[in-house]
């Protein structure tokens, strides 16, 4: 998983953005929390270069996402996912498979609107945007 984590990692640094957003969907009854639906690696990547927001797009979970699964003989309810986020007992990688079911158009979130300090990309080493050796 770590290995995915650090490809996506270099991946946003390269290009200095978050291609896509993340995609969550409110818990029925908790109070405000949310689920990611898809995109926990990159909630991952995101906190690790110290990211104090993330692009998340909020979907209706029961109206605009097909939830499926890419494991074979394995089913999975929308009540499963809200159940597991709520314990913090995730799904293995690549268990449930949710699609979108429509069309969002979605701009590339530059670095520097999700990290503080980040000015340039290239010098992230995870510190919240401080270039490499420099002290906190």
């Amino acid at each position: 998983m770590w290995s995915h984590v650090l490809e996506i990692l270099e991946s946003i640094i390269k290009v200095g953005a978050v291609l896509r957003p993340i995609l969550a969907a409110p818990i029925p009854g908790s109070n405000g929390r949310i689920v990611i639906l898809d995109g926990h690696h990159r909630w991952l990547a995101l906190n690790l270069l110290g990211a104090v927001k993330a692009p998340v797009l909020l979907v209706d979970y029961e109206r605009h996402v097909h939830l499926g699964t890419w494991r074979e003989g394995v089913r999975v309810s929308r009540s499963d996912v809200y159940k597991r986020a709520l314990t913090g007992r995730l799904f293995p990688p690549k268990t449930t498979r949710h699609q979108l079911l429509v069309r969002v158009d979605w701009e590339p979130t530059p670095l520097e609107e999700l990290v503080p300090g980040c000015r340039d990309p290239c010098l992230l080493g995870g510190g919240g945007g401080q270039r490499r050796g420099q002290g906190a």
